[in-house]
């Protein structure tokens, strides 16, 4: 899925906010392309998460996901 198929179906699922964690350089275009088209972002450092125990990209998704409903 492009950049650009994300962004329609995320305004179709009516988001407006997006936490997501910034590893590597991988994050930046899709950033842009998301601050772009006017949703709020968080950016989260993966080092913040880096030694929770068991971790895997599936479980910080869940989590930065948790955070973020929570307001935190």
């Amino acid at each position: 899925m492009c950049h650009e198929e994300m962004i329609v179906w995320l305004k179709e699922k009516s988001i407006t906010t997006i936490a997501m964690e910034s590893t590597g350089s991988y994050w930046q275009t899709l950033f842009s392309a998301l601050e772009e088209a006017g949703f709020e972002l968080i950016l989260v450092n993966g080092k913040q998460i880096k030694n929770v125990k068991g971790k895997t990209d599936v479980m910080d998704c869940l989590w930065i996901q948790k955070l973020h409903s929570l307001g935190l």
